[in-house]
């Protein structure tokens, strides 16, 4: 006995502990990836609706020309 519990309910009190320790990781952690991910989708699409991150953010009269990908040949 220890601290008034036995052996087998302290094992399930730490299981359970752990749990939900874990859960507090994992959930902490994404509070701050979902911000993230939303203000670059959001960003992505106002780039596609000709938006361009200037102060103050405007509309261009014509999208900005875009890289194109250039594979080398050999």
């Amino acid at each position: 006995m220890v601290l008034g519990y036995s052996l087998a309910r302290m094992k399930k009190l730490m299981k359970r502990l752990v749990v939900v320790g874990s859960l507090a990781l994992v959930f902490g952690s994404l509070g701050s990836c979902i911000p993230l991910a939303a203000g670059a989708a959001g960003g992505y699409f106002m780039h596609k609706k000709g938006y361009r991150l200037q102060s103050p953010v405007k509309k261009s009269e014509k999208p900005a020309p875009r890289a194109e990908m250039v594979v080398p040949e050999g």
